[in-house]
């Protein structure tokens, strides 16, 4: 889906230079302020696909935790007696 959106950024760029050139400001304009849109739409898809593997990874890193966490409490919680 970004490379999607990279796409549209180069044609909204090309669309504002031609608009450009052929002295349409508001072309201009509205071919920039899509290819911003595009740019930035395509960014949070990068980083929604980070955070998604992010999670992934987190996920699983517990997970491998979770196999060598002991079966009691009693291993957790220090003997109060011997600690005075």
């Amino acid at each position: 889906m970004e490379r999607l959106f990279q796409a549209a950024v180069v044609v909204f760029v090309a669309a504002a230079a031609l608009f450009f050139y052929w002295g349409s400001m508001d072309g201009v304009f509205i071919s920039i302020v899509l290819a911003c849109l595009s740019y930035f739409l395509s960014v949070r898809f990068q980083v929604k696909a980070r955070l998604e593997e992010r999670a992934r990874t987190r996920e699983l890193e517990e997970a491998d935790l979770d196999d060598h966490i002991p079966s009691t409490e009693k291993e957790f919680i220090p003997d109060r007696e011997h600690q005075s």
